[in-house]
Formats: structure tokens, sequence, C-alpha cells
């Protein structure tokens, strides 16, 4: 008996057998590829629609914004009330933060540890 002979003839019995087997694999391989692609397709679609309804509402926030700044540059009673206005919260803002940075250094040095006392 011819051992080369036989080795091949295993071979092509067992690529016969498994065949089908591996070809079952290989489509629901590819079916799960396919489906796992559609799903992709449709988040990135939804992501696309969400992004394009963010841009037409800031797009109409943006529209709404000049006409009233249109209006305000036309009417000069309204800027100087609007610099007022501005002005009296940049007052407020700058105390704030004084009072901010008053109590941070206050912190600071609490928490620094003290010297010891000589005894």
């Amino acid at each position: 008996m011819n051992c080369e002979k036989s080795i091949n003839a295993l071979r092509a019995i067992a690529a016969a057998e498994l065949r089908p087997s591996v070809e079952k694999i290989l489509a629901a391989f590819n079916e799960a590829q396919v489906e796992r692609a559609g799903a992709g397709m449709s988040r990135i679609q939804i992501m696309q629609r969400m992004i394009d309804d963010l841009i037409a509402e800031q797009t109409h926030v943006l529209k709404q914004d000049q006409i009233e700044l249109e209006s305000l540059a036309r009417d000069p009673d309204r800027c100087a009330s609007l610099g007022h206005r501005l002005q009296s919260k940049m007052e407020v803002l700058e105390r704030r933060l004084l009072n901010l940075s008053a109590l941070e250094s206050r912190l600071i040095r609490a928490e620094q540890p003290y010297p010891a006392k000589a005894a």
C-alpha cells in the first residue's frame, strides 16, 4: 500500500466531511457581519439626523439673535440701557471674584502647617 496515496485519500475524505460545516460557519459569519454593518449604518443615520436637527436649531437661534442685535443697533436708547445692565453685571462679577480670591487665600493659609513651637 502506498502511504502517500493513503494520506491524500484521507485528506480528500476529511475535506469532503468538513466542507459543509465550514461553509455553514462562513455563511453564519457573513450574515452576522451584514447585520452588524446594517445596525452600524442605522446608528450613523440616527446620529446624522440628530446633528442636522441640532444645526437647524442653532441656525434658527443665531438668526433670531441677529435680528435682535440689528434692531438693538438701530436704537441708541436700548444700546445705552443694555450697556448699563452689562456694566452692572460686570461689577457684580468683579466683587464675586474678589470675594472668591479672598476665600481662596484663606483656605491656602489654613492648609499650611503651623511651625512647631520651641519648648
